[in-house]
């Protein structure tokens, strides 16, 4: 069986195109001039955003049996899939929020 390595590494693109959307949004007030394009973008990029911790998750519980006590144990890579899905979730308020706008 193959071990698990856990990916220590913030996803840099995710978040930086996150924090673009974000601050076009609350700069400008629109990314593509309509609020449908604009909403289902968020709520594109954001499930992507929270799927990269439900992947991480995936893998542990199915991958390897000691993972799990690896994966629990390490503060780090832990508090890096929580914020990956709190902003994961923000950025998807903020398309739900352009979507009713519409």
């Amino acid at each position: 069986m193959q071990a698990v390595r856990l990916d220590t590494r913030l996803p840099r693109l995710p978040f930086a195109l996150a924090a673009a959307y974000g601050a076009v949004l609350y700069g400008i007030g629109t990314v593509t001039t309509n609020a449908i394009y604009d909403g289902m973008l968020g709520v594109m990029l954001g499930l992507y955003l929270c799927s990269i911790p439900a992947k991480t998750i995936m893998d542990v519980l199915f991958a390897d049996r000691f993972a799990a006590q690896r994966f629990w144990s390490n503060r780090p890579v832990l508090a890096m899939q929580g914020l990956t899905l709190v902003v994961g979730t923000l950025v998807i308020f903020a398309g739900m929020v352009c979507l009713m706008r519409a």
